[in-house]
């Protein structure tokens, strides 16, 4: 049995009672952060230079070098495994097994597991340091033994020891490797209008390959699970096979006798609308529009409504859509479906208010009910009045012939 990992982990939550549009009830599923306890983590030091290209006008171009470029900021950068928070385990810190990992003498998973859940999720966390007074005590993030922070890396002690809260975060499933030259790794992150191109600056030149193995062997467990998602998908179609299908997948998959033997799965998905939005304008307000995607594919966009921290879509501002994938492309997008909720500028770029996402098996076993999502969001948009939270609400189900015709 291969050694434990040090684990991340977070201050836990109090329950929140589900807010409602005017309609009947819904069941609360549980949200990105409920969902998303963390089992493994690896952690390293690094330095980060500013970004060396973005998206401008739908190309990813250069960055233009000012004088702030030529600077570099003490990073951590985290590779994490994510569950339900009430199947989580802790892994106990051992400072010899993290510096031994480090410098490439164990395996990449230093755990007892070789697969990846159907529930669980691997992220890539950029972490800075804590700066002043920190109110919000739930951006945080801590580890199993303080003492431990200095032993990270294969140099001893880290640069410091102070508190760390997150920069930005993304789904593996956004993480592209260019190239490793040196202690330096180049970097694709993001997707769509968010893609970036940076670089990270490891300490050594082991520290930069065990972190892209760490990636790559992430990336290929992903893939693992996808295919064997496939797998028991086509096998709950199938009479003669749907006994052998796991309990937490059949439950989420359509009825054998409605659905056929189709190789394409049709879901009809429903925006009805988002409550307690943060105010992303000068003039206390906003103006949203939501963008839903399946990987890094768009596959879907709202209109924008002005100056609405409450905002309720119809048919006529792009409410409904039909989504419309073969198994395999359904499966390969790890992450689930996305919605990114921006605020419409009409001078300089759009805002990202906030993420909402929809694992795979929340999405095959919808009904058509609506169900509330709180909507994580982006570091630096001022949080809602009232201290409420913010939330999406969605309706999808499978869709049927005549549900297609509508759509259209």
């Amino acid at each position: 049995m291969s050694a434990p990992i040090q684990r991340l982990f977070y201050p836990s939550k109090g329950s929140q009672s589900p807010d409602s549009l005017p309609s009947d009830k819904e069941k609360e599923p549980p949200t990105e952060q409920d969902s998303g306890a963390t089992r493994s983590a690896w952690v390293w030091d690094v330095r980060m230079p500013p970004v060396k290209k973005h998206v401008k006008a739908g190309h990813l171009l250069p960055t233009v070098k000012g004088a702030a470029f030529f600077l570099s900021k003490h990073r951590k950068i985290a590779i994490e495994i994510h569950g339900m928070a009430s199947d989580a385990s802790t892994f106990p810190v051992q400072s010899s097994t993290m510096n031994k990992f480090l410098q490439g003498e164990l395996p990449a998973i230093m755990d007892d597991r070789q697969v990846l859940r159907d529930e669980e999720s691997v992220m890539l966390r950029i972490l800075k340091e804590a700066k002043g007074d920190v109110s919000d005590s739930e951006s945080i993030v801590s580890y199993d033994d303080a003492k431990s922070m200095s032993t990270l890396g294969v140099h001893g002690a880290d640069e410091d020891d102070g508190l760390y809260t997150e920069g930005c975060h993304y789904k593996l499933e956004e993480v592209k490797i260019l190239r490793i030259h040196g202690r330096v790794c180049e970097m694709e992150l993001g997707s769509g209008s968010a893609l970036v191109v940076r670089d990270l600056k490891f300490k050594t030149e082991k520290d930069a390959l065990n972190f892209a193995r760490v990636v790559e062997q992430m990336q290929s467990l992903e893939r693992e699970r996808a295919q064997r998602q496939v797998q028991t998908y086509r096998q709950s179609r199938n009479p003669k096979f749907s006994h052998n299908t796991p309990e937490s997948l059949s439950r989420a998959l359509p009825d054998l006798e409605e659905a056929g033997s189709d190789e394409t799965i049709h879901l009809l998905v429903e925006i009805v609308g988002a409550t307690d939005l943060p105010e992303a304008d000068v003039m206390s307000s906003s103006d949203p529009y939501i963008i839903c995607r399946m990987g890094g594919r768009k596959v879907h966009r709202t209109a924008v409504i002005s100056r609405d921290l409450n905002p309720i879509y119809t048919l006529e501002t792009g409410s409904l859509f039909l989504l419309q994938m073969t198994v395999e492309e359904f499966f390969a997008c790890t992450g689930g479906m996305s919605f990114v909720i921006k605020d419409y500028d009409a001078v300089g770029s759009d805002d990202t208010m906030g993420t909402c996402t929809i694992p795979h098996d929340q999405l095959l076993q919808g009904k058509g009910e609506r169900k509330g999502y709180e909507i994580v969001l982006q570091k630096g948009i001022s949080k809602p009045l009232r201290s409420k939270k913010s939330k999406l609400y969605l309706r999808f189900k499978e869709a049927k012939e005549d549900d297609m015709e509508v759509s259209i």
